[in-house]
């Protein structure tokens, strides 16, 4: 696998997340102290294998949940203009309230316009509709992307959003993509969203690396 070491360490002490931070988050640096104590690990996955290796990888119950989504809608990423504006309204209604400002949002577009992030989104098949129904947003530097955010309006949907998005990454030139924290959840939800994450292959490795 490429080391994707050094490049995660450039975002999270880069200009860009420091002013997501900075925003959102709590003071500068906050992500970078937190990953430098972390006792948990995080799930990688290498890029690098085929489309068909990588599906291989992916855990079988997922198979005919992404080919049902397949079947409904289609996937592809959104632009810099229509993120802030449309995944901010699928976060929302999936939420039910505003979670961040628009500041936020408006900077991940200004993220996406730079190719420093890319929102993968599930768009629905009635031409009448032009909104996504779910999408996910991957953030980083170099060839590594980090799962930083997603929604959905759609039960089981979100499953095809992530594979659609990992191949995106690949075709991107992509070599490393990390889904996240495994082992650090303290409720039921939170230990659910790292078993879904899990289900895509790739490896836990030392969050701390």
């Amino acid at each position: 696998m490429t080391d994707w070491r050094v490049p995660a360490a450039a975002w999270w002490s880069s200009p860009d997340w420091h002013a997501y931070e900075a925003l959102h988050d709590g003071p500068p640096g906050t992500r970078a102290r937190l990953l430098a104590s972390a006792t948990w690990q995080t799930r990688v996955i290498d890029l690098e294998p085929s489309v068909p290796g990588l599906w291989a990888g992916v855990r079988k119950s997922y198979h005919s949940l992404i080919h049902r989504a397949e079947e409904r809608d289609h996937f592809a990423p959104c632009s810099a203009a229509e993120f802030p504006v449309d995944c901010r309204e699928v976060h929302r209604l999936a939420s039910g309230h505003v979670t961040r400002s628009q500041e936020t949002w408006d900077l991940m577009g200004e993220w996406i316009k730079t190719g420093t992030a890319m929102a993968m989104c599930a768009w629905p098949s009635d031409p009448y509709d032009s909104r996504p129904s779910a999408y996910a947003l991957w953030i980083g530097a170099q060839d590594w992307r980090y799962y930083a955010s997603g929604a959905s309006l759609e039960d089981d949907l979100q499953h095809a959003v992530i594979w659609h998005s990992l191949i995106e990454l690949k075709a991107r030139g992509v070599r490393c993509a990390e889904l996240g924290w495994q082992g650090e959840a303290t409720t039921e939800k939170g230990r659910g969203i790292e078993k879904f994450k899990a289900g895509f292959g790739g490896v836990d490795v030392d969050a701390r690396l």
